[in-house]
């Protein structure tokens, strides 16, 4: 999940839904990084795309995604 870092909130996070109380649970902070938007995992889910603002600059980053691990490995910026 991908957050606006105005507030307490830092960048992306990982989390489980839980269904019978129709919210996040288990919420990890996975990768900071300023604004990250628009979200999306590659078809093996290997790797996570993101969109992020930081003030008028606009960009993207990509991270290598490892089950394994509670964060990202930073692939580009």
């Amino acid at each position: 999940m991908g957050t606006y870092t105005f507030g307490k909130s830092k960048g992306i996070y990982s989390f489980n839904f839980d269904a019978l109380l129709g919210k996040p649970k288990n919420l990890k902070l996975v990768a900071k990084l300023e604004n990250p938007r628009y979200l999306i995992i590659n078809k093996n889910n290997t790797h996570l795309y993101s969109v992020l603002s930081s003030g008028n600059i606009d960009g993207c980053a990509s991270f290598s995604i490892d089950e394994n691990e509670d964060y990202l490995f930073t692939a580009a910026l």
